[in-house]
């Protein structure tokens, strides 16, 4: 296990090196990574892990917690592979770097060392579109999804459960906010509606910006079937977007 920190603290000081150039920040890095470094070790004890992408992993999330910055996992591949290997691991060993190997050791360290404190529900759902239905048909078939418990930080799932509905559910839900006069439920309101009965429930974001964005895609990709049969419409304005059952 020497071996593998001695190969680990090589990389990372390397990375470090090349991009962090304030000694501050220098400090503040070697910090944060101290603290990762002590948490891993006893993860590291016990699972096998490739010592480059294991590098490359830990300088993202220690970066990224030091920093509160993302590095481009891409970029920071291309940056790695400009290491002198030879000098930091040592002659003739082949290295080869690839985004999704790192991507996939990041959510590793992540699973490890989370103490799933920050846990939340989501729902995935899809509405199959048989184009040989008719709209009554269409309506009354049987669709399914499930409502998971995961941690946000980590992305563990610890249950599922299973949620039949069916498209006249979702029709129903948007007629029941609708009164005469308003030109349609507004899209915001719909939303919370078909949230209360867990047909929409996406992944939760910290940014209430991005979480709500991610509310309205959900929707519309939900309401795409609808759309394309003629049972609603969505407004084509920037702003409060209105749904309307024709």
């Amino acid at each position: 296990m020497a071996y593998t920190w001695n190969v680990v603290d090589a990389v990372i000081a390397a990375l470090r090196d090349k991009q962090i150039k304030a000694i501050d920040d220098r400090e503040r890095f070697a910090e944060t990574y101290a603290a990762w470094k002590q948490r891993l070790v006893p993860v590291v004890r016990k699972r096998a892990f490739n010592r480059i992408n294991l590098a490359l992993a830990l300088y993202h999330v220690a970066y990224q917690d030091a920093f509160d910055d993302r590095l481009d996992i891409p970029a920071l591949v291309d940056e790695a592979s400009g290491l002198d290997f030879d000098a930091l691991v040592g002659p003739g060993m082949t290295i080869d770097l690839y985004p999704s190997t790192v991507r996939q050791a990041i959510v590793e360290l992540k699973r490890q060392t989370c103490t799933h404190g920050n846990r939340a529900t989501r729902t995935r759902v899809a509405i199959t579109n048989d184009a040989a239905l008719s709209n009554a048909e269409f309506l009354a078939s049987q669709q399914g999804g499930r409502v998971e418990w995961y941690c946000m930080d980590c992305g563990t799932i610890f249950s599922v459960k299973k949620i039949a509905f069916s498209p006249a559910s979702v029709l129903k839900a948007i007629q029941s906010l609708s009164r005469p006069g308003q030109g349609g439920v507004l899209l915001k309101d719909v939303i919370e509606q078909l949230k209360q009965e867990y047909i929409v429930c996406p992944r939760q974001n910290a940014d209430a910006r991005k979480q709500q964005a991610s509310e309205y895609m959900l929707v519309k990709v939900l309401l795409r079937s609808f759309i394309e049969r003629g049972l609603v419409a969505i407004d084509a304005v920037v702003r409060n977007k209105r749904v309307r059952v024709i």
